[in-house]
């Protein structure tokens, strides 16, 4: 594997993923307000994910995604909260 595909499999994980969980959570947060689904549905894609796409030493990930797709799901709640008040 030369470093040009390191650095874009690392961009991939690091920065993409990150920024598609938390707009795919704010989203559906938006439409289903349904906090612990979403959580758990999200944790359990991206196990499965990585694994399936990855390897075992990169199981961190549907953690970190997880935490992600929470912060994405307090903005939501932030912004039907604003929406709401008058």
């Amino acid at each position: 594997m030369n470093s040009s595909n390191l650095i874009d499999m690392v961009e991939i994980i690091w920065i993409v993923l990150p920024v598609i969980v938390l707009v795919i959570s704010f989203i559906i947060q938006l439409i289903f307000k349904k906090e612990f689904l979403i959580i758990i549905g999200n944790f359990m894609i991206w196990f499965i994910v990585i694994l399936v796409v990855f390897d075992i030493s990169f199981i961190v990930y549907p953690f970190i995604y997880t935490l992600v797709a929470i912060i994405g799901i307090v903005l939501a709640n932030l912004t039907l909260k604003i929406m709401k008040k008058p």
